[in-house]
């Protein structure tokens, strides 16, 4: 009775464990217009645009090569008889199931790596700890290295609104506090730039009452003013 008491135990765990496991999935955009070719584990995959996607990417470790496409020849391009597509980024990166591992390629090849939870990721339209479905859910917000990693390619960008494009790649896979949201804006000049950010970033932000206090980072009175009216219709 006690071997099957355990087999029992055995199965109904084993079923569950099958029944929560998500593959891993990845996600490569570059910051441009150049079209990307990306060689996983020796397999080549084409992406007519600037973004790729793969889903049921098997847990392990994982070489990924990114190429850009680049009109000008150097020992660094690779890929087909034409050589006009340029090595951006080679490296062993370990996967694990239920993960959604995104890269990043700025203007200058440099590549930012993050990760989050697909089960975090799928909900970020919900409305957290709200009555409707009494979820009490919080996701995690972006890990100190990684924002540091984003802060790093936000900076390499010269002008405000390229660093705008950088930013906005990494926040739609991330969920950040508004601290961290006050140190991302405190790295653009323009005003209305940096009100464009606080918006946008809004619904990526896990502490939304604290969010008010980003009204100092402006300038000008009729940005701060634009910002109060904004969150007080996001927030009705």
């Amino acid at each position: 009775m006690k071997k099957i008491i355990t087999l029992l135990l055995i199965i109904c765990t084993t079923t569950a464990s099958f029944a929560y496991y998500e593959p891993a999935r990845l996600t490569i955009s570059s910051f441009g217009n150049s079209s990307l070719r990306i060689m996983i584990d020796g397999n080549k995959y084409n992406s007519n645009n600037t973004d790729f996607s793969l889903n049921n990417l098997s847990n392990g470790n994982h070489t990924i090569k990114i190429y850009q496409q680049n009109s000008k020849w150097n020992k660094n391009t690779k890929w087909n008889k034409k050589g006009n597509y340029k090595l951006v980024y080679n490296g062993n990166i370990m996967v694990k199931s239920t993960y959604h591992i995104d890269i990043v390629i700025n203007r200058f090849g440099k590549a930012f790596i993050d990760e989050r939870m697909i089960g975090n990721e799928n909900n970020q339209d919900n409305e957290w700890n709200g009555s409707s479905n009494n979820w009490n859910f919080m996701p995690e917000t972006i890990t100190s290295e990684s924002l540091e990693q984003l802060k790093s390619a936000i900076k390499s960008e010269f002008r405000d609104a390229d660093k705008l494009s950088v930013a906005k790649l990494a926040i739609n896979n991330n969920y950040f506090s508004t601290l961290q949201v006050k140190e991302l804006i405190g790295l653009f000049w323009q005003d209305d730039i940096k009100l464009e950010l606080a918006k946008y970033m809004y619904k990526f932000t896990t502490d939304k009452n604290n969010y008010y206090t980003l009204k100092d980072l402006f300038g000008f009175n009729s940005n701060k003013e634009e910002f109060i009216k904004y969150l007080e219709t996001v927030q009705k």
